[in-house]
């Protein structure tokens, strides 16, 4: 994650990170310039011509002739710096290990989540390394097992984390999506879990399960709608989840009872197939989806 130039405190510094540079502006003052280099050369890319080709043909062939003309390092944009997660936070509390998988921006602070940990990652737009501005909020060990965190939203200041997918111990085995509501206490370094509801919808197993989540309030009566991007294709484990081509979102909405709250399918919408979906092999926990171009 980028982050400011900016001296630390000799009493936060252990060698354990190449200390920043001294130089704090000439990243964020040519940052915008580059950017509009950027787009200015994609704009007469796809501007050339009486009958331009069509989108995809035009970026294909742009991004081949950046990669065969023998000037890439010179023709494209690259990251002035970048820190792991450890290198932001003054206080890891005892964590070492942050498997990120998503986050969110609200009111001058980025909010991410790990499925390693059951902590809240709270990084200041600033994005200064060990600043005091960044806290982890909450115990990243809550619990004995890993959180399975995979999504984060806020709606009126509640935030929605999805744990991908849980076994169902106390009723019928069966493997679903668990939505944690939540509320931040950041002075406190803590936050306070106001309900956890079962997703109707079922999973085969514990690893392929909801990868990704949006929510959204219908225009007329503003109920909450909860947008699942499921992770295998199908929404299905095995085989049938390396299908590409297949990829799914489940739309839900929240129900109570006197047994409690569920988030209810309400209905399934197939992703065009030419996002080409396919479940990564690059990692080792399979966890991440890969989204592959057609031909």
């Amino acid at each position: 994650m980028p982050a400011s130039y900016q001296t630390l405190p000799d009493a936060s510094y252990n060698g354990a990170f190449p200390p920043p540079p001294q130089q704090p502006t000439l990243t964020r003052k040519f940052a915008p310039y580059a950017l509009l280099a950027g787009l200015a050369v994609t704009g007469f890319s796809l501007s050339y011509g009486a009958q331009p080709p069509p989108l995809l043909a035009t970026a294909t062939a742009t991004s081949d002739a950046i990669c065969t003309n023998g000037h890439y390092s010179k023709t494209t944009l690259k990251p002035a710096i970048t820190y792991p997660f450890i290198s932001l936070f003054p206080d890891t509390k005892g964590a070492n290990k942050f498997e990120g998988s998503d986050v969110i921006y609200k009111d001058g602070m980025f909010y991410a989540i790990a499925d390693s940990l059951w902590s809240i990652l709270a990084v200041s737009s600033d994005l200064e390394v060990f600043s005091s501005a960044n806290t982890m909020i909450g115990d990243p060990f809550r619990e004995s097992d890993e959180s399975g965190y995979e999504a984060i939203f806020n709606v009126d200041d509640m935030f929605y984390i999805t744990r991908e997918s849980v076994k169902n111990a106390d009723g019928d085995g069966d493997y679903h999506a668990v939505i944690e509501e939540v509320t931040l206490d950041p002075e406190g370094g803590d936050y306070t879990i106001m309900n956890q509801c079962e997703s109707s919808y079922v999973f085969e197993g514990d690893s392929k399960g909801f990868e990704g989540a949006v929510g959204l309030k219908d225009a007329g009566d503003g109920e909450l709608y909860y947008l699942g991007l499921c992770e295998g294709n199908h929404c299905k484990e095995g085989g049938k989840g390396k299908e590409k081509g297949n990829g799914k979102l489940v739309v839900m909405r929240k129900t109570q009872d006197a047994e409690g709250c569920k988030w209810d399918e309400t209905r399934t919408i197939d992703i065009p197939p030419t996002a080409h979906f396919q479940v990564s092999s690059n990692t080792a926990q399979g966890r991440n989806l890969d989204p592959q171009p057609t031909d």
